[in-house]
């Protein structure tokens, strides 16, 4: 689910007080305010401002907006989605206004923060693949494959093995665990092609921690 901000603006020159309603994908009848009372949003007169957050499913959707006034009186009316002008008109119990638009899923941010520990181990070098050094965020989909590259050098003066353990942020879940060979004092250990598979992207903002233990 999605959510979608709808706003509606509507005003006019008569003083008579208006039962004013909406509907999201559903009809709206020419007299709502007698037959479907849930519907209303407010009795007004001369301006009305109605501003609602709702989840959707992703896919095409639709608002009407619809007023109890008599012609010849009408509202001047404008549905905005989500900040976007979608639909405006005049409006009166003859002639609502109705605004169609699209919601999609809004791409998970893959937020990666990186520790490094050292000496002897240096990891300053992490970074996703696809994104150019030195940035160190690009934007996934969810369920979307997440590999990065790293490199390690020894910066002591023995031999030294190394893993690097990928813990999510806000589960405390280990997600992957990678063993670095033996790495000779000044030697370097870099990933290729690929890169280092980390897992899909869930449904949320996910935010790592790689932490190298020699």
């Amino acid at each position: 689910m999605v959510s979608v901000t709808i706003r509606i603006e509507a005003t006019s020159t008569e003083v008579y007080m208006r039962f004013h309603g909406k509907s999201v994908d559903q009809a709206l009848a020419s007299d709502f305010w007698n037959t479907q009372e849930e519907k209303e949003i407010g009795i007004t007169s001369k301006s009305l401002v109605h501003t609602q957050t709702v989840e959707l499913a992703e896919g095409s959707h639709y608002v009407i907006y619809g007023n109890s006034a008599s012609a010849p009186a009408v509202w001047y009316s404008k549905i905005l989605i989500n900040g976007v002008l979608k639909a405006e008109g005049n409006v009166n119990r003859g002639a609502f206004l109705r605004a169609d638009f699209s919601v999609e899923a809004a791409p998970s941010l893959g937020e990666f923060r990186f520790d490094s520990y050292g000496p002897p181990l240096d990891t300053r070098e992490i970074f996703p693949v696809g994104a150019p050094w030195p940035s160190v965020t690009r934007t996934y989909k969810p369920g979307d494959p997440v590999y990065v590259h790293y490199a390690v050098k020894n910066v002591g003066a023995g031999a030294e093995k190394a893993t690097i353990t990928v813990k999510d942020l806000d589960t405390g879940a280990i997600i992957t665990i990678w063993s670095i060979p033996e790495l000779a004092p000044n030697e370097r250990f870099r990933t290729t092609g690929s890169g280092a598979y980390v897992g899909k992207i869930p449904n949320r903002d996910w935010r790592l921690e790689f932490k190298v233990e020699p």
